[in-house]
């Protein structure tokens, strides 16, 4: 299962990233969220 985390305080992410990571999960991390948008919008176009 892939997560997109979109959190604007980095260590928050990682932390986020790092539990989700342990319980199998694929993480991809966005400081704010036009990051998060133009991934989405990027991988959906793909």
């Amino acid at each position: 299962m892939k997560v997109l985390i979109v959190e604007d305080e980095e260590a928050i992410a990682n932390l986020i990233k790092i539990n989700l990571t342990a319980e199998g999960y694929h993480c991809t991390c966005a400081y704010d969220g036009k990051a998060g948008a133009d991934y989405l919008e990027k991988k959906l176009l793909i």
